[in-house]
């Protein structure tokens, strides 16, 4: 009788584990199933979130180029003083429809400032309208084009914004970085600053000086170094020339006697009538550690940085 109570027992424990245990595996599975349709729900919304914002952004360009009322624009440096830093800007309208006898105007807008400029637009045919206004090449502008009835009402015609970028076209774009990097050995510091500079001419705003600056993370200047003498220049003319000159030399293409110079006035007329319009400028400055002397151990830690600032001849400044 006692053997049997003791089975008993142990069936009863043994059934219990076993109900423990499958009960365990099913929430197990139950919570696996709950989390696989959370994650498919969250999916789900965030999909419907994504198509809707993306329906949505479409509508809102529909609608806003539906509603905007110009169908080109451009504009031209005609004239440029930069002792004043100002040009005349000759800018071109094609508008879709217009009021008969009404005047279109626009307003030169400064970024990051409260300054505004308006110019009247003369018709010139069909629906192209024509201004010329005098602005500064230092500032970016945004432009805000406006139909002005009989009765004084305006009626803006761009819902999309339109932008003049004056001092990237004159300054900033064109110089582009092509690449820097600094060489440290026991006793010297070199920095390399490679960059192309857009040779169309501007009277007055060409470079000018090349200055080296040694600064920290927060961008506060230490020092500051006039290299405008130590900079090499070369057009993207002859820097194409002289790789399919050392190219042929190199094949056998050209006798050895075949200097440079005479490779450029047989070849060169070819590229130039081409036209290439970048000059290729390359800073290089080395520094001894006695030239250094207690930013040595600072720039060689990283704590300190090289840079470079391009002048122009009218003074405007851009950093690299």
């Amino acid at each position: 009788m006692e053997n049997i109570k003791k089975w008993a027992i142990v069936l009863l424990l043994v059934n219990m584990a076993v109900v423990i245990y499958y009960g365990q595996s099913i929430k197990k599975e139950l919570r696996a199933v709950k989390d696989e349709q959370t994650s498919n729900y969250h999916n789900l919304s965030n999909q419907i979130i994504t198509q809707g914002n993306n329906i949505s952004s479409s509508m809102e360009y529909f609608i806003r180029e539906n509603n905007n009322l110009i169908a080109d624009y451009k504009h031209r440096i005609v004239n440029t003083d930069l002792t004043s830093k100002s040009g005349d800007i000759e800018y071109e309208l094609v508008i879709k429809e217009s009021s008969s006898n009404s005047k279109i105007i626009g307003e030169f807008k400064e970024l990051d400032s409260n300054n505004s400029y308006r110019a009247e637009f003369e018709h010139t045919e069909g629906l192209t309208y024509r201004s010329k206004t005098t602005l500064a090449l230092d500032k970016n502008y945004e432009v805000h084009i406006y139909e002005q009835m009989n009765d004084g009402a305006t009626k803006k015609l761009n819902t999309s914004e339109i932008y003049l970028l004056l001092y990237n076209e004159v300054y900033a774009d064109r110089i582009q970085g092509l690449g820097s990097g600094t060489v440290t050995s026991d006793d010297r510091i070199t920095y390399e600053h490679s960059f192309k500079f857009t040779g169309d001419i501007i009277e007055g705003a060409n470079i000018d000086k090349v200055i080296l600056q040694v600064i920290d993370s927060q961008q506060n200047i230490f020092n500051e170094y006039d290299i405008t003498n130590q900079v090499s220049t070369k057009t993207i003319h002859n820097a194409e020339l002289e790789d399919k000159y050392k190219v042929a030399l190199a094949s056998g293409q050209l006798e050895y006697e075949m200097t440079f110079d005479k490779y450029v006035a047989q070849y060169g007329s070819e590229l130039e009538e081409k036209g290439h319009p970048y000059i290729l400028y390359n800073a290089e400055k080395s520094f001894t550690k006695d030239e250094l002397n207690e930013d040595w151990e600072m720039i060689r830690d990283g704590r300190y940085y090289f840079t470079l600032k391009v002048i122009f001849e009218d003074g405007i400044e851009v950093q690299l």
